[in-house]
């Protein structure tokens, strides 16, 4: 009973996933046509950070501070969407308990 729920549930999000970004996704394919989005962002990222060693240079702070900073930034906002998965399952199990 409560895999056919949690499928359901997956289900209801996928849909509801492709429902909402579909026009997202349209705009981004008439936008770059025959070109991937992912593609681009990734180019850009790459020339991002081929910045990255002459401003730190220039400003006189250490490569491994940026290192450090994105670091943080990424874990403090891992455990932020742990704990929100955390509280919402917990909500739908409570809700869905007898």
């Amino acid at each position: 009973m409560i895999n056919m729920i949690i499928n359901a549930i997956f289900w209801l999000i996928n849909s509801l996933y492709t429902l909402i970004l579909s026009p997202l996704f349209a705009v981004l394919d008439a936008l770059f046509p025959g070109a991937d989005v992912v593609t681009h962002i990734v180019d850009f990222l790459q020339i991002g950070l081929n910045y990255l060693g002459t401003i730190s240079g220039l400003f006189l702070i250490p490569i491994t501070a940026f290192t450090f900073l994105l670091t943080y930034i990424e874990g403090k906002f891992a455990v932020f969407v742990v704990l929100k998965v955390c509280k919402l399952s917990l909500n739908i199990y409570n809700k869905l308990k007898p």
